[in-house]
């Protein structure tokens, strides 16, 4: 998928969005946690296209995609955060090869190229995903998290915040190990969640 069809799209949900919003969109960009960061001088004062530009330029472009979903999702504006996750849908649907089932390659996306399941469902398990506790507990026991990393996700106010904190702190340093262990914590604990997105 060309990188300007993914700056349009940004762009086209940028602009649907009301002043009020678009403002909440920049400070959740700031707000946010995780690496890499944008830093204020890159958000304020500036227009929709310089904002698609930073979250290209920072993220990369499918990156830029799921980070607006993301921001879109904490202000709220779930119809704009739909319509992007439809489109990331599309991108990865092109970009990655067909799911090979529920096997070592489908959680581990060991060939390199493949990406990981727990990545491929990211949007859905933060949504999706309920009592995050006793996962964390099992991530703890097993050093996929340390103890510090289990407080500071521990004390976000929602599940939704802790899974987020979660993805873009150790699951985005642990590497494919973490997350077969996370995912194998899962499959255990939401089956029936699990049972679906293996389906889709």
């Amino acid at each position: 998928m060309p990188p300007k069809s993914i700056k349009q799209t940004l762009r086209g949900v940028l602009s649907n969005l009301g002043k009020d919003d678009f403002k909440l969109f920049g400070d959740g960009l700031l707000d946010r946690e995780g690496e890499p960061q944008v830093k204020k001088c890159q958000v304020e004062d500036k227009d929709r296209i310089d904002i698609v530009n930073v979250l290209v330029s920072t993220f990369t472009d499918v990156g830029a995609v799921k980070v607006a979903i993301e921001v879109l999702q904490d202000i709220e504006c779930n119809a704009s955060a739909a319509t992007l996750e439809k489109f990331l849908q599309t991108i990865e649907t092109v970009e990655e090869p067909a799911p090979r089932g529920p096997t070592q390659a489908q959680s581990a996306g060991a060939s390199g190229v493949e990406k990981h399941f727990v990545d491929r469902h990211r949007s859905e398990l933060i949504q999706r995903v309920s009592l995050i506790e006793p996962i964390l507990d099992r991530l703890l026991d097993r050093n996929v998290i340390d103890q510090e990393a289990y407080n500071v996700i521990k004390c976000k106010p929602t599940t939704q915040d802790k899974m987020r904190a979660l993805y873009d702190g150790p699951l985005h340093t642990c590497g494919n190990r973490g997350k077969d262990i996370f995912y194998e914590i899962l499959d255990g604990s939401q089956k029936f969640l699990m049972d679906d997105l293996k389906g889709k």
